[in-house]
């Protein structure tokens, strides 16, 4: 369960979240919460007010400065990464933090993707923006990026402005499968959720950072290490270039170095570490 939520407001929530909370709680990303949130759990927890068992989860690329508040990372019982250690190391990216002695790479944790044929007619380029930060700078770079037949999937979070080329099928929303079907090459940004989805196909993939966004380009960067994936700045001829090299070689499978089941092995390790508490 992920924990974002004081242990003081039990109350606010149903008596089977109550008692999971009491068991074990995940707090994603931000040990602390994003505004110092979690303090007040934290402090609960390591007067021994609660048996709760505190676990970290971490992102695969490591943020030690996203801390704005610091406080011993001591009241967590363990830690784990959505990451393989086969592919990356993120706890080394916390080294001078104490970490958790009890700790694991459980996998990645992304969608899975089905296979899917091309459609008819002119090659599909599939253009995701993720959440939809800078969805009208990735939408300006592909209208300038060619003449390709696009389907461009803004995200929930994008403002969007008027005049959408012809060539452009533009979608608010879409799931990364949906937004593939029928796709012979996939430009898109790179979030974490995203990223590690659109790689399990076996299409061609340019990755275009934020601009700015070092989460985002060290993600791509490393990305870019797997057959036919492609890491381009926010520059339409670049891109365009990178498009013009993925529809060359088209599609095919893709061996990943590194496990996308890190939903189900989380859960397991949460569980297991509930159980071990009863013990």
């Amino acid at each position: 369960m992920t924990g974002m939520l004081p242990l003081s407001a039990e109350a606010e929530v149903t008596p089977l979240q109550r008692e999971l909370i009491r068991e074990a709680m995940l707090v994603d990303h931000n040990p602390f919460g994003l505004m110092g949130e979690l303090l007040e759990t934290l402090d609960i927890v390591e007067k021994g007010m609660r048996r709760t068992r505190l676990i970290w989860g971490i992102r695969d690329i490591g943020s030690p400065n996203l801390f704005k508040i610091r406080r011993d990372l001591g009241v967590y019982h363990s830690a784990i990464a959505y990451t393989d250690a086969r592919w990356l190391d993120t706890f080394a990216a916390y080294d001078d933090l104490a970490l958790p002695a009890k700790r694991a790479a459980v996998g990645f944790v992304a969608a899975r993707v089905a296979p899917s044929k091309p459609a008819d007619g002119p090659p599909v380029v599939a253009v995701l923006s993720g959440g939809g930060e800078g969805a009208d700078r990735l939408l300006d770079l592909m209208a300038r990026a060619g003449s390709h037949r696009i389907r461009f999937v803004a995200g929930p979070f994008a403002s969007m402005g008027d005049g959408v080329p012809q060539n452009i099928e533009l979608w608010p929303e879409g799931s990364v499968e949906e937004a593939i079907d029928g796709a012979s090459l996939v430009v898109c940004r790179a979030g974490y959720n995203t990223a590690y989805a659109v790689v399990q196909s076996d299409l061609p993939v340019v990755f275009v950072p934020l601009a700015g966004h070092a989460e985002q380009t060290a993600r791509a960067q490393k990305l870019a290490e797997l057959d036919d994936v492609e890491c381009a700045d926010e520059d339409a001829a670049a891109i365009g270039a990178a498009i013009e090299r993925g529809l060359a070689r088209g599609a095919r499978p893709r061996p990943l170095p590194f496990s996308t089941d890190g939903a189900a092995r989380a859960a397991e390790w949460i569980l297991d570490e509930t159980a071990a508490a009863d013990r």
